[in-house]
């Protein structure tokens, strides 16, 4: 098991990366911007909740769990939240307008043709 210290950083980390995510959308699809705002904001709270619980381990027991215990209900927690927050995100992805590329091949143009006879005649006599 890691430490609280640890987990306070692996909270910011996947925050931090969560945000990042949402501003990089953002960028490359400004019409997004109101539900990834809004998922971002999320994110802060799920956040600030879980580093209060956290900071406070022990002071505001309403069960009587042990702090191992507590610890890892926090994580739990906090990560299944992240893991539904960032399909979310990925969702928001999906949603943009699909078009459909058609590949086309390009045709042999008529100085193509021309060189393809001038060598096939010049090796052929």
């Amino acid at each position: 098991m890691s430490s609280i210290k640890d987990l306070k950083k692996e909270i910011n980390n996947l925050t931090e990366a969560f945000a990042s995510d949402g501003f990089g959308l953002i960028m490359r699809h400004p019409e997004k911007r109101e539900d990834v705002i809004s998922m971002i904001s999320d994110v802060i709270t799920l956040r600030n909740n879980q580093i209060y619980r956290l900071n406070h381990l022990g002071k505001d027991k309403v069960q009587n769990k042990s702090v191992k215990e507590e610890v890892h209900n926090i994580r739990k927690e906090y990560f299944g939240s992240m893991d539904q927050l960032f399909e979310e995100l990925s969702k928001v992805t999906a949603k943009k307008k699909t078009v459909k590329k058609t590949t086309t091949k390009k045709t042999t143009t008529k100085k193509t043709t021309a060189k393809k006879k001038e060598t096939d005649n010049g090796s052929g006599e």
